[in-house]
């Protein structure tokens, strides 16, 4: 009956996550509209921080319950299945309509430089605590204020706009909604990973993982079907930074989170993430077939995972 309980909550956590993220990720997006925000901004920040909020919840509680491992996994397979699964599926479902990766470029340049970072910490100190957390809280600063400092838009729509009150009861439920899935999915999965005898981190990198990353997914395709790239984009970007500048920086605050024995799965984030640059320089490169290498090659990456246990 426990262990029947523990895939209940982890389902549970899942489709609450699920859910409630599609509602803050409206809110966010409405409230950036109100604002006059651009596209772009409220891809990386607005939406990107909404996608993000059940990796920095599920990095924080696991830390808290002595499962920093989860956590980290947790990050780390985020950012991967960001790039393979949902980018990838983002480019399959564009087909031939051209994806405009220039608006992106320094967006992808800054995700590029979190995950660099996030490599020297590991090579350096091999944990994030308190002195590593400010590196990265520091990092997140810096790129906010850059990203606000381009956040005005010169081509905003001004047909009918959504009210305050709809906007913000959206964000407020959808950030209720998410703390409380994010606690249940982190005790469903700790009571998986005993029950298969499976470490916590591999649990973390692959179904975990792939559970918080399900509101990237249903922000890509509700993005994709509105043709708009530039939420696409700034969503991928913004989620893989903040997952590494804010879950890892807030979480390491409380408690220190190793990174040893990550070394195989940072060095895969980072084949991921450089893997993306040929579709900054080359444009023609932005097509389905591109879509579907990346998306074999998530899939590979899970197989891989549990058959080395």
């Amino acid at each position: 009956m426990i262990t029947l309980n523990m895939y209940v909550a982890t389902v549970s956590g899942l489709m609450m996550l699920t859910f409630c993220s599609d509602m803050l990720v409206t809110g966010a997006t409405h409230i950036g509209r109100l604002l006059r925000l651009s596209a772009v901004f409220v891809g990386v920040v607005i939406v990107g921080f909404g996608t993000s909020l059940p990796e920095i919840l599920t990095t924080l509680i696991s830390g808290m319950r002595g499962e920093g491992a989860l956590g980290v996994g947790n990050i780390v397979g985020s950012n991967i299945a960001n790039i393979g699964l949902i980018l990838g599926t983002a480019l399959i479902l564009f087909g031939t309509t051209r994806m405009k990766t220039a608006y992106a470029r320094n967006d992808y340049i800054m995700m590029l430089m979190a995950s660099s970072l996030l490599c020297i910490i590991a090579v350096i100190w091999g944990y994030v605590s308190v002195v590593q957390s400010l590196i990265l809280l520091a990092g997140m600063s810096g790129v906010l204020l850059y990203l606000l400092s381009k956040a005005r838009s010169v081509d905003i729509d001004d047909g009918e706009k959504p009210t305050w009150g709809e906007a913000l009861s959206k964000t407020f439920i959808g950030l209720l909604g998410l703390w409380l899935g994010a606690e249940l999915l982190v005790t469903g999965a700790i009571g998986i990973a005993t029950d298969w005898g499976v470490p916590s981190e591999i649990v973390g990198l692959s179904m975990v993982a792939l559970g918080t990353s399900l509101p990237e997914l249903a922000a890509t395709i509700a993005a994709a079907r509105q043709k708009n790239c530039g939420i696409i984009l700034g969503n991928v970007m913004g989620s893989n930074m903040l997952n590494i500048f804010a879950a890892l920086g807030l979480g390491g605050l409380f408690v220190p989170l190793t990174l040893e024995g990550m070394g195989r799965d940072l060095i895969i984030m980072m084949a991921f993430s450089v893997a993306l640059l040929p579709l900054f320089i080359w444009h023609n490169m932005v097509n389905r077939t591109v879509g579907v290498l990346f998306v074999l090659s998530y899939a590979f990456y899970i197989a891989y995972i549990y058959l080395a246990v």
